[in-house]
């Protein structure tokens, strides 16, 4: 069974079109539809992040932060230095 949420679906998916229209080079940088796009977007997203962020009752903060520098962290550093190995730090 899918337990995927489609309205948090559809509004990441928006805000993900927003982002790509935002860096496109049709519009000024100072233009209004920047400027709106700029305005909202990133807060959204933390806004959604937030909300699906689950978290144990039990756990206290020190052990959300190790759960999260093992799974973000660890991973993206190994990744980082076998990237910079591989480049050869060019």
């Amino acid at each position: 069974m899918n337990n995927r949420n489609l309205y948090i679906d559809v509004q990441k998916g928006l805000l993900m079109v927003l982002v790509i229209i935002g860096h496109l080079s049709y519009f000024e940088y100072e233009s209004r539809t920047i400027t709106l796009i700029y305005s909202f977007h990133m807060p959204a997203f933390l806004i959604i992040s937030g909300y699906l962020l689950s978290i144990n009752q039990n756990d206290n903060f020190l052990n959300i932060i190790k759960k999260k520098i093992n799974s973000i962290l660890i991973p993206y550093f190994v990744l980082y230095f076998i990237t910079l190995f591989i480049l050869g730090g060019n």
